[in-house]
């Protein structure tokens, strides 16, 4: 039996079964260049674009403790726990002096001159003394007239009485005028000898007064003579201006609500910025009782000693004033705090593992905090580290 032609396709020369085989062959070619061409994107194509296939993905691990937030370890301490109101004070001077002459004349010399640091006693200046020595010798030479003419009043006087002062059953040989006299002579004469006496210690004493010394250990702040001017005591002529530096006083203000937590005793720290080393403590001597109307404030005074010239009148001084002092208080810095409602929270570590745990806190001061309870000596918290 004879198999049947296929259907005739109306190509001349070409039998069907050949179409069909020309179309096989052409179809293999175009998938072929297409294989070629996706492997060669591929190639060109990053390794992190291309998707993989896992059949058993690995889960990932989860690390043994959380990583510690950001910042500083601090150790939970005993120590003493100071509140302090800062304040701003000045340096002043104990004392201040301007000098004068007691006498009036002509400066000779000028002995010292502005920083100079003087003692007790020292000559600062002179003036011409030669108008006072002259006096001087007159004052003494009355006083010898006066020794003179008082021994010649007492030599008359004893002589009268001697003829006035006689026993009972005798008359006096002079009349009782004669005695009465010379008794009062006799008084005058010592009477005129204290005058010249006076007269000569007061002129002695303007001599002295030609040398102007210090009053005290200090220095000389200011100078306002030269020599060759003229002086009076009468008004009186500034010569110098001494300072008395040994012992300074520190006043500052506070204002009216801590008028009853500061009191004479209240311990006070204090600094003076430019000068090395310029800090030191004291304690307040005096609070001034009246109020000023318009800071509504109160002064404070407190004495510095200042044996080595360290500290100067008219320095700008940090102070802080201890109003509350606690003695072996557990501390931690305030940045460790940190507040939700109204519970205090610090983060504990703990090996090495942070622990959020809540606190009790007592004083609380600019930079450190007292815990009351929830913390124990030598456990560290964590401080969060500030935003620069």
């Amino acid at each position: 039996m004879t198999r049947p032609s296929p259907p005739h396709l109306g190509l001349p020369g070409f039998a069907p079964y050949r179409i069909a085989a020309h179309l096989e062959c052409f179809l293999v070619v175009c998938l072929l260049g297409l294989a070629v061409q996706g492997c060669h994107k591929m190639e060109n194509q990053p390794l992190s674009t291309m998707a993989f296939a896992s059949p058993d993905p690995t889960p990932s691990l989860t690390p043994a403790s959380a990583p510690l937030p950001e910042g500083e370890k601090a150790p939970v301490v005993r120590g003493t726990l100071r509140l302090e109101i800062p304040a701003v004070g000045t340096l002043r001077a104990r004392q201040i002096t301007n000098i004068g002459p007691q006498v009036t004349g002509r400066v000779e010399a000028v002995l010292v001159d502005v920083g100079d640091r003087v003692r007790a006693g020292q000559e600062l200046v002179r003036i011409d003394p030669t108008f006072f020595n002259i006096e001087l010798d007159q004052r003494k030479a009355e006083v010898e007239n006066a020794k003179v003419a008082l021994a010649n009043a007492e030599l008359n006087y004893n002589r009268m009485k001697a003829l006035w002062e006689v026993p009972q059953e005798q008359s006096p040989s002079i009349p009782q005028k004669l005695y009465d006299d010379a008794k009062a002579q006799y008084n005058a004469a010592l009477a005129q000898l204290k005058v010249a006496e006076a007269a000569l210690r007061y002129c002695e004493k303007r001599v002295r007064e030609t040398v102007i010394r210090a009053p005290y250990d200090g220095i000389i702040t200011k100078r306002y003579v030269h020599p060759g001017e003229m002086v009076t005591s009468m008004p009186v002529s500034r010569l110098l201006e001494i300072q008395e530096i040994q012992t300074l006083e520190l006043e500052f203000s506070l204002p009216q609500t801590m008028l009853s937590q500061v009191h004479e005793g209240t311990p006070v720290e204090f600094s003076v910025e430019g000068i090395p080393d310029a800090s030191g403590s004291a304690a307040i001597a005096i609070v001034y009782p009246d109020i000023d109307e318009v800071t509504r404030s109160f002064r404070c005074r407190v004495y510095l000693d200042n044996p080595e010239g360290k500290y100067r009148p008219g320095l700008l001084a940090q102070v802080r004033v201890c109003i509350q002092e606690i003695h072996g208080a557990l501390i931690v810095p305030r940045a460790a705090l940190n507040q939700k409602g109204e519970e205090w929270r610090v983060t504990v570590l703990k090996d090495n593992v942070p622990e959020i745990r809540a606190v009790q806190v007592g004083l609380v001061t600019e930079n450190q905090v007292e815990i009351l309870q929830g913390l124990a000596e030598h456990e560290v918290v964590l401080v969060p580290k500030t935003a620069s």
